[in-house]
Formats: structure tokens, C-alpha cells, sequence
């Protein structure tokens, strides 16, 4: 009887550790999009809070925001209200124009 309970208390833990394991694998993934908007959104001054829904636990990043996606879930569009934005990080980007309404 106690090889049972030993082999049952074996599985268990088996269980256990793969359910972790996948788990973890699963948040490491993420979201290469909302991965780098997330990097942007620290690199800028945001002084009315426009962004505050820009969550990096939120998988999906076509949730927050000022982020417009297409069918398939992908960032097609960020700022098409042009919120007041400041930041060097901007200046890369080449479509951004500070003078949208």
C-alpha cells in the first residue's frame, strides 16, 4: 500500500511541476508588440496619463488605449489622436507627427 501513496505522491508532483513549467512558458511568450510599446511607453512623458491602460500584463496590447489592430490581433496603428506626448524615443519613429488633430 505505501508503494501506491508513493508512486500516486510521485505524479502528483509530476503534475505539479509540468503545470508550473507551462505556466511560466506561457507569460515568458508575451507579446513582441506589446513588448515594445510597453518599452516606448517608459521611454516617454506622459503628463495627462493617456497611456495608463498600457498594462504589459495584458497579453493583448489592441486592448489599451490609443492602439488601433487589425483582424488578426497586430498593432496597425498608435496615437491616431496624437495625445501629448514627449520623449527621444518619438523621434525615431517616422510617422509620427506632432501636428495631427
Amino acid at each position: 500500500m505505501a508503494t501506491v501513496y508513493k508512486i500516486q505522491g510521485a505524479f502528483l508532483k509530476s503534475c505539479v511541476f509540468l503545470g508550473v513549467v507551462l505556466v511560466l512558458a506561457v507569460s515568458v511568450k508575451g507579446n513582441s508588440e506589446g513588448d515594445a510599446l510597453y518599452a516606448l511607453r517608459r521611454s516617454l512623458s506622459d503628463p495627462d496619463n493617456v497611456l495608463q491602460s498600457w498594462d504589459p500584463n495584458l497579453v493583448n496590447p489592441c486592448t489599451w488605449f490609443h492602439v488601433t489592430c487589425n483582424g488578426d490581433n497586430q498593432v496597425t496603428r498608435v496615437f491616431e489622436h496624437n495625445p501629448r506626448l514627449e520623449g527621444p524615443e518619438l523621434l525615431g519613429l517616422a510617422s509620427y507627427d506632432t501636428n495631427c488633430s
